[in-house]
């Protein structure tokens, strides 16, 4: 039997970076594989949680920065 796809939407602004990464990492450890993590970001191209999501993002295919 096939897993359904289970997509984890994440809006951020301004968060405490230590919180962030912890947050993105519990998902990643998940034991079903079959999902995926949009984050929202409302920092800016420019901010450096952005350059930490997008560093995410190269590192795992199943996360999406907009």
């Amino acid at each position: 039997m096939s897993q359904g796809l289970v997509s984890v939407v994440m809006g951020t602004y301004d968060p405490d970076c230590g919180k962030l990464k912890k947050s993105v990492e519990s998902i990643i450890a998940q034991t079903y594989e079959n999902w995926e993590l949009c984050l929202s970001d409302g920092s800016g191209k420019d901010s450096p949680i952005r350059k930490i999501l997008e560093e995410y993002q190269k590192k795992d295919s199943r996360i999406r920065v907009v």
